[in-house]
């Protein structure tokens, strides 16, 4: 299966928030399940304006490549205008619905319809954000492993 993280999955795990335990736990059993893991650039840059935002730039970097790799976690470059139209449209759908953009900006969306594309879920430590406007299943990580653990058994 693969599985699109939002940004805010790896910065639990890196800087050790409230979910950081529940996203160690999703990130053994992906590994476990060889289950397929991947970011956006948009996660990428968003990974990245904080590692330039940190008391050791260099340090830090390292310290999320070697994460990735260790993980597994592939950034996917979308390469096309599928993600952009898509993230455009759901956008536009949300901004009709509450008139203004309220703490929603149009990088989450990038993300979300990245997940649509090249994803058959969505990871994400705030759902509510996305369920509503997504074709794909969004789920805590929690939930993922919940939902897809008989699965991956079985095969």
């Amino acid at each position: 299966m693969r599985i699109a993280l939002d940004t805010n999955v790896i910065v639990s795990h890196l800087k050790d928030d409230e979910f950081a335990e529940d996203t160690r736990s999703f990130l053994k059993w992906a590994k476990e399940t060889k289950q397929s893991l991947l970011i956006s650039e948009i996660a990428y840059a968003e990974l990245y304006a904080g590692i330039k935002l940190s008391a050791d730039p260099i340090l830090e970097e390292r310290r999320v490549q070697r994460f990735l790799a260790v993980n597994h976690i592939e950034v996917r470059l979308h390469g096309s205008l599928d993600v952009a139209k898509r993230s455009g449209r759901i956008y536009a759908n949300y901004l009709a619905e509450v008139g203004v953009a309220r703490g929603r900006i149009l990088p989450d969306f990038l993300v979300g319809a990245h997940a649509e594309i090249y994803g058959e879920a969505l990871a994400t430590w705030n759902p509510k954000d996305f369920v509503k406007y997504l074709k794909v299943p969004v789920l805590t990580p929690t939930q993922i492993i919940q939902r897809y653990s008989f699965k991956s058994e079985e095969t």
